[in-house]
């Protein structure tokens, strides 16, 4: 597993999903490398956040950092879904410096929709104003077009239900570097948003806005 520590000037997408979902394949993908293991299974490979840096492709002076993190509906008691979320605060309360470009949640089609992902994203407080434009889901592994449409379809209509917002939505294709930048260009086109605002209070394992936590709109650019 590869440790990167982010600097102030990186360009930081956290990677999120269900456990099976993509995220380490993608990031492997993207930075041309494999920097952790895969497993397909419903035992998160991923136990511990963890980043990988590659340059980037038009701007080898600015690093990208990919941070993955466990996935969410693991089967390891050691891993529920609100440590996760407590772990991702924490991390994102460790980078204060940092700007985060944006967020992928990876999605494999043969799972059960992750119905609670989207839920986890209002919690960032990341569903309002302009902010949710950071946000891209990428599906993976569609078996069967017609199928795939109507998978996808009902993905999107139950983010709108639970953010009031369109998400962004774009197919992964497996082991291919092109898709891999086509969805992180997507992110790279917009602003990024300080760590500080997206970070949720968390107690209990539970996630809490607080009344006094910045506008999440306010942005800053990446380009």
């Amino acid at each position: 597993m590869e440790q990167t520590i982010p600097k102030p000037k990186d360009i930081v997408i956290l990677v999120i999903g269900v456990t099976g979902g993509g995220k380490t394949t993608f990031i492997n993908t993207a930075v041309g490398r494999r920097v952790n293991i895969v497993d397909d299974g419903l035992d998160s490979c991923t136990q511990y956040i963890s980043c990988a840096a590659c340059p980037r492709p038009d701007d080898n002076t600015r690093r990208i950092i990919f941070v993955d993190t466990p996935g969410f509906n693991n089967s390891s008691n050691d891993l529920p879904d609100g440590k996760i979320l407590k772990d991702i605060a924490g991390w994102l309360a460790g980078v204060k410096r940092t700007r985060i470009a944006g967020i992928i949640v990876l999605h494999d089609l043969k799972y059960l929709p992750p119905t609670h992902v989207p839920e986890f994203i209002r919690k960032l407080g990341l569903c309002g104003l302009d902010a949710l434009t950071n946000v891209i889901l990428a599906t993976r592994n569609v078996q069967v077009e017609a199928k795939g449409q109507k998978q996808e379809k009902e993905l999107e209509d139950h983010w709108k239900r639970v953010l009031k917002r369109q998400p962004k939505m774009i197919r992964f294709r497996d082991t291919n570097p092109e898709s891999a930048w086509e969805i992180v260009k997507l992110i790279l086109q917009n602003h990024s948003i300080d760590s500080l605002e997206i970070r949720p209070q968390v107690e209990n394992g539970r996630s809490k806005r607080s009344e006094t936590t910045k506008d999440v709109g306010r942005k800053c650019n990446i380009m």
